[in-house]
This record gives structure tokens, sequence and C-alpha cells, in this order.
């Protein structure tokens, strides 16, 4: 059975929409604000999928990149994931995707950092954030495997 992306939300504010490839993935509080878990942060499970064609399920594939929107109160971002040059990563491997307003991180269970993407939040309800044209310009990521 593949593995699944651990999508940790990153940020006081609960994001109220992750869409994963145009497809929700649910909603993911913000992280706690009372000891004795204060700052921990919480996520939800997607998962991975060898082909991202005829998708009806939100999934991170292999073969594609990602499309990516998260939706805060405040801010919203737009990304995209390529899995496709991590060539030690196996499909069945769990992954974990820490989400922050300016930075995505990609990392393996073993705590080796896979990817890292910077993002540029836009004011939620403003229109795109980072995509303007649907395509999106190219952002700049960092492949570490």
């Amino acid at each position: 059975m593949p593995g699944k992306v651990y999508c940790f939300n990153a940020y006081n504010e609960p994001i109220n929409q992750l869409t994963v490839n145009g497809l929700s993935a649910g909603t993911v509080s913000g992280w706690s604000v009372s000891p004795p878990n204060l700052y921990t942060p919480v996520s939800v499970i997607v998962p991975r999928a060898l082909h991202g064609d005829g998708l009806n399920v939100p999934a991170f594939p292999n073969d594609m990149p990602t499309a990516l929107r998260v939706d805060w109160d405040s801010y919203s971002i737009q990304a995209k994931i390529d899995l496709m040059p991590l060539h030690n990563v196996s499909l069945y491997d769990d992954l974990i995707l820490y989400i922050t307003l300016n930075q995505l991180t990609l990392m393996n269970t073993q705590g080796f950092v896979l990817i890292t993407q910077s993002t540029s939040p836009g004011q939620f309800g403003a229109g795109p954030s980072i995509l303007d044209d649907g395509a999106g310009p190219e952002l700049p990521t960092t492949h570490l495997a």
C-alpha cells in the first residue's frame, strides 16, 4: 500500500481548507496554544499515489507535481511539491510536510529534509496569492535528496 503524507499546520491559525490537486483534503487546526502541548502542530493525512491522472481523491502522485492551496483565516498560499526528483524515496514511504506561511518543508520519517520551498502568503480574500494565471510562477525549490 502506498505511503501517506502527514501535512502539519505549523501556524497558529487553522487551515480552513487544504486543497491537494484541486481536491479538498480537509481542515487542519492551528497549533496548540496551551501547555503542555504548546506550539505542537496538528496534521491531516493525505495518501500518496503512483499516478496522478484521474484521481478523484486528494493525493500526492509520484509522476507529476502536486498543486497545493492552503487557506488560513488571514492568509492563503499556493505552491507545487514535486516528488518526481526524489529517486531515493519509495512510493511506500510515509512523508512529513510542514506547512508554514513562508515555506514548505518535506521530509522523510527519519528526519531527513527532502525539499524546502519558499512560499509567499497573500491576504486571504484578495485573490490568488502566488498564482496569477493558474499556472503560477516557478518558485524556488531546493531538492536535498
